[in-house]
């Protein structure tokens, strides 16, 4: 079982860090944009903008990660199915 283990699960970490690397992405997206963001003269009004840009990223991440996980058939493509090691 370890054997299975030592060949699987560093695979399924490069999986993993395919997904943490959009996500990086993504939040240095938001933190641009929000930091270019023009001032508003209510906080109230500046969250709701800040909030639907987060919001529209994240929905960017999503379909990313979709995309991501279509290319790699969830990992398998990397090897990072166990089944494929059973």
């Amino acid at each position: 079982m370890n054997e299975i283990w030592n060949q699987w699960y560093p695979k399924l970490v490069l999986h993993e860090k395919g997904h943490h690397q959009l996500a990086l992405k993504i939040a240095k997206k938001i933190e641009s944009t929000i930091l270019d963001m023009s001032a508003e003269t209510k906080c109230s009004a500046l969250e709701i903008k800040a909030n639907a840009i987060g919001h529209g990223y994240l929905s960017e991440l999503d379909e990313l990660n979709k995309q991501y996980d279509q290319r790699t058939n969830h990992g398998e493509t990397q090897g990072a199915s166990l089944f494929s090691y059973l």
